[in-house]
């Protein structure tokens, strides 16, 4: 099969990213973005080596809109970080892009379909093991200070603090949970497991936000998934599997906050009771809204500095 040594680099660049803060660099670039930088020649001309009956037209231009936009935000970024007091950190953005970039090309130039499941495999797996870490911490003393903010009952994992940590699982969890969907046998139940696992992780990074979001998400996937399947008697099996997986997720979850990070639970009923104990809540509230009328007020240009 072709491009089979840059499909490995890329299922290594996902295990560099998944563990960013252990392998983490100077101005908070990760080991795993300037992997996928060194490695973005290799896919780049494993996607030109690729035959174009592979790829169809609409994907084609798909691709075309995607490489023309990130060229302008890449130029942008650049722009901004040579005019920048602190061309490092503004810089940032920049290697973000390029490495998404890179991620592009891996998957054009590389994927097939197993081979796309099979990465999606090897992320849930790296971000299972992730969250195992947290949950060490409360029996290992050297661990706990590791994963977790300073002074605080809030895990952040292998990454920069516990609100990235959430973002990356509420993002994964669907992808955990779809694979119950699409697999069988010993790997569905390794699915549930590792979707166990994320939503035990979830809990432990106390991140209001993602686990509203997660919740959201992870409802709307089971039941659309279930409601898409063509067999009326394997629909129903669906719906009643749908009902347990989310029982099973909203228990576990509800024990570790409960037990491991009660500060969470405490902030929620604050919030629904007008507390003022959940200020950190009501203030993003208030952010958002006033963000949603900037945009409102500027929906092309924004509103960020000068933009007046």
């Amino acid at each position: 099969m072709a491009a089979t040594t840059e499909f490995r680099l890329g299922l290594l660049a996902v295990l560099l990213l998944g563990y960013s803060d252990i392998f983490g660099l100077p101005a908070s670039i990760t080991a795993g973005h300037l992997a996928l930088i060194f490695f973005l020649p290799f896919w780049l001309n494993s996607y030109l080596a690729r035959e174009p009956r592979q790829i169809d037209i609409n994907t084609r231009l798909s691709a075309f809109v995607v490489l023309f936009a990130a060229g302008l935000l890449m130029i942008v970024s650049i722009a901004s970080a040579v005019h920048s007091p602190a061309p490092l950190r503004v810089g940032r953005s920049t290697i973000a892009m390029l490495a998404g970039l890179a991620m592009f090309f891996f998957v054009f130039g590389t994927f097939t379909q197993s081979r796309a499941l099979t990465t999606l495999k090897v992320l849930v797996i790296v971000i299972a093991s992730v969250c195992v870490l947290p949950l060490q911490g409360w029996l290992i003393p050297d661990i706990h200070s590791i994963v977790y903010e300073e002074e605080q009952d809030r895990a952040r994992g292998t990454f920069k603090n516990q609100n990235q940590f959430g973002i990356v699982l509420s993002c994964v969890m669907p992808i955990a949970a779809a694979l119950i969907f699409v697999t069988d046998g010993a790997q569905r139940a390794l699915s549930v497991v590792i979707l166990i696992l994320l939503c035990a992780g979830l809990a432990l990074t106390g991140s209001k936000t993602n686990l509203v979001i997660a919740a959201f998400g992870l409802t709307v996937l089971f039941f659309v998934l279930a409601a898409n399947t063509p067999n009326p008697k394997r629909k129903l099996i669906r719906f009643a599997s749908v009902i347990v997986i989310i029982a099973i997720c909203l228990a576990v979850g509800g024990v570790i906050l409960y037990y491991l990070n009660p500060r969470t639970l405490v902030l929620a009923v604050e919030y629904w009771n007008d507390g003022s104990d959940a200020r950190t809540i009501v203030s993003r509230q208030k952010v958002w809204d006033e963000s949603f009328a900037i945009l409102a007020n500027n929906p092309i240009f924004g509103g960020g500095a000068y933009s007046a």
